[in-house]
């Protein structure tokens, strides 16, 4: 069996009852303090201009942005949400991997989560948990020299 399908099958295969409770808290605990540190980058450097631009990219309102009164389609959301919590690098990062997970797992789910509607708390956890799972396992193995920031390639 390949990589790629063996990441597949366990991510489709994992539920909220197989997760340990130590994941479950922490991806609480870490959900919040990413939505934090996003209200908080919706001040930094360039994140108007990011929305402004955004505006032009499509119409829709599936999903909000972090301390702001707009809406975009979801994915124009996420990619707001996840510049506002990296923008000022207070964001978590896993070091062995060298990948910011959460800064791309939660504007994601939280964005598909508001799209879709009736997404319990626990598919979220279960969401998030898997997410950060899958880009850690990808990020980790490698031994190449940051040429580039992995993120890039390992987050989701």
């Amino acid at each position: 069996m390949d990589a790629i399908r063996a990441l597949s099958e366990h991510v489709a295969r994992v539920s909220y009852r197989d997760l340990p409770p130590a994941a479950i808290s922490a991806a609480k605990t870490f959900l919040q303090d990413t939505v934090g540190v996003g209200v908080a980058g919706s001040a930094g450097p360039w994140a108007n201009d990011l929305l402004n631009c955004l505006g032009l990219w499509g119409a829709g309102s599936e999903a909000s942005v972090f301390a702001r009164s707009v809406r975009f389609p979801a994915p124009s959301a996420a990619l707001a949400n996840a510049y506002q919590v990296h923008n000022s690098e207070f964001d978590c990062v896993h070091e062995g991997a060298v990948v910011h997970t959460m800064t791309a797992v939660v504007p994601a789910a939280l964005a598909y989560a508001e799209r879709r509607g009736g997404v319990t708390g626990e598919a979220l956890v279960t969401a998030l948990v898997v997410g950060v799972d899958v880009a850690c396992h990808i990020g980790a193995p490698s031994r190449a020299a940051l040429k580039f920031f992995r993120p890039g390639t390992s987050d989701l």
